[in-house]
C-alpha cells in the first residue's frame, strides 16, 4: 500500500509520497522495501505518481514518458494524452491476464498555462475502473491510505498556504500515517511544482518541517 499526496497552492503544486514496498507472500511472509519511487516527473510542470502494483504502473509511466517530445507539457494535456496511452497499453495487451487489485493507479499533478506562464494547479486521478478517464479533483487528492489525510487536511488544508506551509501539511501527513499504518512509511519525497519546473525538497529540508510542526504542537499544547 502507499499514500500519495498532491495539493494546490495559489500558483504551484505539492505532491509527496513515502516510499515503502510491501510484497505480501503465500504464508503469511511480508518483505518491505524502501526503494519505490512513486512520483515521477514526466514533462517541465507535471509529475505522474502510483498507487497500487508500483513495476506495472512505473512501466507504464516510463513507456509514456518516452513517447513525449520535451516541449510537449501541461497539466490537462498530458494527463489526456496518458489516459489515451494506458487504454490502450492496459486493456488491449494485460487487462484480461491480472486481477483487478493489481491494477495500477496514477494521480497526475501540475500546471496549466494561463497567458504565457505555467501557473494554473491541476490534479487529476486516473483509474482503470473509470476506463483512466482523467477524473479533475479540486483543492487536493489522495491516493492509498487515506483515512488521517482525509482527517488532516479537512481541517488544517488552506490554499492560500505557501510553498513554506504547504510541504509541512503534507509531510505531517504521511509521517502520521506511517505511525498508524505499517503499510505505509520509509523515507519520504515531496516535490514543489512551479512556474520554475519541478525540485525535489531535500532530506534536510522534510526533517526541519518534522521539527516544525512536532514544535508548534508542543508549544500549542504548553499554552493550551
Amino acid at each position: 500500500m502507499t499514500l500519495v499526496i498532491a495539493a494546490e497552492g495559489e500558483n504551484f503544486v505539492i505532491i509527496g509520497a513515502d516510499t515503502k514496498n510491501v510484497i505480501n507472500y503465500p504464508g503469511g511472509i511480508r518483505a518491505e522495501s524502501n526503494m519505490e519511487d512513486k512520483l515521477i516527473q514526466v514533462a517541465n510542470h507535471v509529475c505522474i505518481t502510483i498507487a497500487g502494483v508500483g513495476d506495472i504502473g512505473t512501466q507504464f509511466i516510463e513507456k509514456f514518458k518516452a513517447t513525449l517530445k520535451s516541449r510537449e507539457d501541461g497539466a490537462t494535456y498530458i494527463a489526456e494524452k496518458f489516459s489515451s496511452f494506458c487504454k490502450k497499453e492496459f486493456f488491449t495487451k494485460i487487462a484480461d491476464t491480472i486481477k483487478d487489485s493489481y491494477s495500477p493507479l496514477f494521480l497526475i499533478s501540475g500546471l496549466d498555462k494561463i497567458g504565457n506562464k505555467y501557473k494554473k494547479p491541476i490534479i487529476f486521478i486516473e483509474d482503470s475502473s473509470d476506463a483512466f478517464y482523467p477524473g479533475r479533483w479540486k483543492k487536493y487528492a489522495f491516493i492509498g491510505v487515506d483515512i488521517i489525510a482525509n482527517y488532516l487536511f479537512s481541517k488544517h488544508y488552506r490554499k492560500s498556504a505557501g510553498q513554506n506551509k504547504l510541504p509541512n501539511l503534507i509531510a505531517q501527513t504521511i509521517y502520521d500515517t506511517s505511525k498508524c499504518d505499517g503499510n505505509v512509511g520509509c523515507d519520504m519525497k515531496i516535490f514543489i511544482i512551479d512556474q520554475n519546473g519541478v525540485r525535489e525538497i531535500s532530506k534536510a529540508d522534510i526533517l526541519k518541517l518534522y521539527r516544525t510542526w512536532e514544535q508548534e504542537e508542543l508549544e500549542s499544547l504548553v499554552t493550551e
